[in-house]
């Protein structure tokens, strides 16, 4: 239906651009199927009385702030908006889920206990927690089924955490799932060749999602960064790649580790799967291990594959000749 759409208003992907290797067009607006798929059955679970009532609130606000998402996501594929007008949507969109109460209001001590935030402190970290994720979801982008199947691994991750971990969260357990699924049903048309993109929209609403709910079970968020760990350190070294060639942060390039691996030679479904294997690895471990050993995990991760990122990209850059 959402391909129909997208057919309808000729919001379409063409290969124009060289950093997109697809032969033929592809319908964009995509994040319309699981924005839609996970709200509708979040209403119905609601409905049935499967879900509590005490979470109508924090759902309705992550309703407004996703449509909010989506509305720039169609703005953009329609009309390809500059990157200061695209920034204005999850910005508008992350306010009003803080003004709904969906915050980070404590985080974990490494040597025990937690630290409990102060107002200002809690909206700031919140704010750019969210900011992170969602914009590493939407430069993770760029190979068929890559920001869907990441998005199922993290939400399962955090099922997995609040189902059966010692901080048990039933409830919220289940919309971890129902997110996973609603990605999961959009993965088959996704997949490589995919059939329809996420858009600018669809990319966006999985990390803001996936970070929001990384907040409203408990603060969580040690475990979304374990599977979004390799995406992170790959956004951290293409804003540093383009600070240094002095181009603008939110330019489009071939900097990305997806990408470089592809023009080294890899097969795309290769690197796709690749990708995969440590965002389910990492969620994996993240689940048994104590806050210090997440600490020590992340850390040795974020350091070793950035060195490897740097080091990809200088042999690509060499090999292409430039």
């Amino acid at each position: 239906m959402v391909k129909k759409v997208a057919l309808f208003f000729k919001i379409v992907d063409f290969p124009a651009q060289e950093r997109k290797k697809h032969k033929v067009p592809v319908p964009l607006l995509g994040g319309l199927a699981p924005f839609s798929a996970f709200f509708i059955l979040c209403a119905a679970f609601f409905y049935f009385k499967i879900l509590p009532a005490n979470l109508t609130a924090p759902i309705f606000w992550l309703f407004a702030g996703s449509a909010i998402i989506m509305l720039g996501g169609f703005l953009d594929d329609k009309y390809n908006l500059p990157p200061k007008w695209q920034i204005i949507f999850p910005i508008l969109a992350i306010a009003l889920v803080l003004f709904g109460g969906i915050r980070i209001k404590f985080i974990t001590n490494p040597a025990g206990g937690i630290i409990t935030l102060g107002v200002y402190a809690s909206l700031l970290l919140s704010f750019g927690w969210m900011f992170v994720i969602s914009y590493t979801t939407k430069i993770l982008d760029g190979l068929d089924g890559l920001v869907s199947g990441t998005t199922i691994l993290g939400a399962f991750s955090i099922f997995l955490f609040t189902a059966f971990s010692r901080f048990k969260e039933p409830s919220l357990a289940v919309i971890s799932l129902i997110l996973a699924g609603s990605f999961a049903g959009f993965l088959i048309l996704n997949k490589y060749p995919a059939k329809i993109f996420l858009g600018e929209g669809g990319s966006l609403f999985a990390g803001f999602i996936l970070g929001s709910l990384a907040i409203m079970t408990g603060a969580k968020i040690a475990v979304t960064l374990m599977v979004f760990s390799l995406p992170l350190i790959d956004l951290l070294a293409v804003i540093i790649k383009r600070v240094m060639n002095k181009k603008s942060i939110f330019s489009g390039d071939r900097l990305h580790l997806h990408y470089l691996l592809v023009d080294k030679g890899w097969k795309p479904r290769t690197v796709v799967y690749l990708f995969w294997v440590f965002a389910a690895v990492l969620g994996a471990v993240s689940i048994f291990l104590p806050s210090i050993a997440k600490i020590a995990v992340l850390s040795s991760v974020f350091i070793l594959f950035f060195i490897i990122d740097l080091r990809i990209d200088r042999k690509v850059i060499k090999k292409l000749g430039k």
